[in-house]
């Protein structure tokens, strides 16, 4: 139904907003290497100076790839072949993740490794390997410290539950059985995953690790059957994951100390494809994907598209972005991938420059009165970019809502 829209004093503050620039952020498309036409994002620095990533078929060809500040993001292959990387510290220094020396069968006989990138490459350290115990079938190093001293390592043995394994160069230590790891505070103080049940028979909880210490559960959402966590701040107050409804379905959580477990929002209401995959130092940031789209929770928790983060101008070679996978510790650079008008999965990197601006509606790097006129016609045609407010209908607080941020300016 077309909409009359009001015509109040908001009229004149328009003008006087009209005009106001937004600072340009930056969406660099990493270019592929030689090896792969279709990559994907995996994770960043927490300076944010390195990109980590991967072919997007991991059984065509197992090798790493990252990409380089200092080298101008050039792509350099991580070798030798056969290896998934995980995670990077800071300043790429190490990077971690699973390998064989021969092509395995996909997830079966692999090792955990940690190799030195910076400021010379080093050889690939192996941390915890099939060759050390034949009933070992997979190891795999999933995350590791922003100083590259804590590394967390998930092994899964024949005949026995799977082991979260806290490394150090001390050695490494078990935190328990049952328990798969899923990532790191930057500080190496808290690990993330998830935790079987006290009793036999109880689902797998969210869960962190305060070091060496034992787990601790942090309960599931209403109507969920089990859960992970994928993220830790790095004071342990706040924790992002996922709980499972059903096969390929989730739901996501955050958890707060002394709040305890909620959903986050979604941005289409009820989506079961929501995951939140990395969260700031500080929790102020959180990335990850939602309806098969990239997307960000500020520190009000409010979801958005990371795309309404770009200027217009710089997504025409770009299908969609479909996921964000990381974020540097300053919460300014969001690494992950999408596809391009190739039809190629391409990583990208988001530098965030300025603020967000939620006034500057047809995202072309300015606040003015063609962002007015813009939403005027997509509220009066029910277009669902009117729904400003991301509640999931088109109504006249959409209209107020709009006004407040355009009245704040950019």
């Amino acid at each position: 139904m077309a909409r009359m829209f009001v015509s109040t004093g908001f009229a004149a503050s328009l003008a006087l907003a009209a005009g106001a620039a937004l600072a340009q952020n930056q969406l660099l498309p990493l270019s592929p290497p030689p090896i792969s036409p279709s990559n994907v994002g995996v994770a960043i620095s927490g300076d944010g100076s390195v990109v980590l990533g991967r072919p997007a078929c991991e059984t065509c060809s197992g090798i790493g790839i990252q990409w380089r500040q200092d080298q101008a993001w050039t792509p350099q292959e991580i070798g030798p072949t056969w290896n998934v990387p995980q995670d990077i510290s800071v300043g790429g220094m190490w990077v971690v993740g699973s390998h064989d020396g021969t092509p395995p069968v996909p997830g079966y006989l692999s090792g955990a490794f940690r190799k030195q990138l910076a400021p010379a490459p080093g050889p690939f350290e192996t941390l915890f390997s099939v060759l050390q115990d034949p009933l070992d079938r997979l190891n795999e190093a999933v995350a590791i410290s922003d100083d590259g001293q804590v590394i967390v390592i998930n092994s899964s043995r024949a005949f026995e539950p799977d082991t979260v394994l806290r490394w150090t160069s001390a050695g490494g230590v078990f935190l328990s059985h049952s328990e798969s790891g899923a990532g790191i505070s930057p500080n190496g103080r808290f690990i993330a995953g998830t935790a079987r049940g006290i009793e036999i028979g109880d689902p797998s909880e969210p869960a962190i690790w305060f070091e060496n210490g034992p787990a601790q559960r942090l309960g599931l959402l209403p109507g969920t059957s089990g859960g992970i966590a994928l993220g830790v701040s790095d004071d342990g107050r706040t924790v992002v994951g996922v709980c499972y409804v059903g096969f390929f379905l989730v739901r996501p959580f955050i958890w707060r100390q002394g709040i305890g477990i909620s959903e986050l929002a979604t941005l289409t209401p009820g989506d079961l494809n929501t995951v939140p995959r990395a969260i700031t130092p500080d929790g102020s940031m959180i990335v990850g994907t939602s309806a098969s789209e990239s997307v960000y929770w500020n520190a009000s928790l409010d979801v958005d598209r990371i795309e309404n983060l770009v200027p217009i101008a710089q997504l025409v070679n770009w299908s969609e972005l479909r996921d964000a996978v990381d974020v540097s510790n300053d919460g300014r650079s969001i690494v992950g991938h999408g596809l391009n008008t190739n039809g190629n999965d391409q990583p990208f990197l988001l530098t965030l420059v300025g603020a967000p601006c939620p006034a500057d509606f047809n995202h072309d790097g300015q606040g003015d009165f063609f962002d007015y006129l813009d939403f005027v016609a997509a509220y009066s045609a029910d277009a669902p970019d009117a729904d400003f407010n991301d509640d999931g209908v088109i109504d006249f607080f959409d209209y107020l809502d709009f006004a407040a941020a355009y009245d704040a300016g950019c």
